[in-house]
């Protein structure tokens, strides 16, 4: 990843203007400079990345195997990088500007519920109604989940389906 360290955690919860426009956090804007990458995440948030990290991210897929062309690894790297967008702040250095194709993705309306979410060296932005649905499906399970990851640094086993409780 880059050599600089970035540390972009938080909740910020703005509307989104007539213009598609959302104000910027000051504790994002501190540490993503001029210019950063806006593009496509799972589960219909977008994603906010500084230009450092985002190059990281391409020398990840110049560096993939074009003959493995179905890693699922390499096919999610393709689509972040396909749907991508540089972007700064407005002329009043505040607000960023979400493409109407982005708001199409997040199901972002004008003036409704943005939730920025700061994810250490990205940040996640969602529609308020995207972030309860995603937040609906968190269990401890999750939480048994991110646990193993730290500890062993490999995703846990997939669980089998739970059984139809029977009456």
């Amino acid at each position: 990843m880059p050599e600089t360290s970035y540390n972009l955690i938080g909740r910020y919860d703005y509307n989104l203007d007539d213009k598609g426009r959302v104000t910027m956090p000051a504790a994002f804007k501190e540490q993503l400079g001029t210019h950063f990458m806006l593009t496509m995440g799972a589960d219909h948030h977008a994603r906010i990345y500084p230009e450092s990290v985002w190059l990281a991210l391409k020398e990840k897929l110049a560096a993939k195997d074009a003959l493995d062309a179905f890693d699922k690894h390499r096919l999610h790297l393709l689509r972040l990088h396909n749907s991508c967008e540089r972007i700064s702040l407005d002329t009043t250095g505040t607000r960023i500007t979400l493409p109407r194709w982005i708001q199409d993705w997040i199901d972002a309306q004008e003036k409704t519920p943005i939730i920025m979410i700061g994810n250490d060296d990205y940040i996640e932005v969602w529609s308020n109604t995207g972030w309860k649905a995603y937040s609906a499906g968190y269990t401890h399970d999750n939480v048994d989940d991110a646990r193993i990851v730290v500890e062993t640094g490999k995703l846990p086993d997939p669980k089998p389906p739970k059984e139809p409780q029977r009456t």
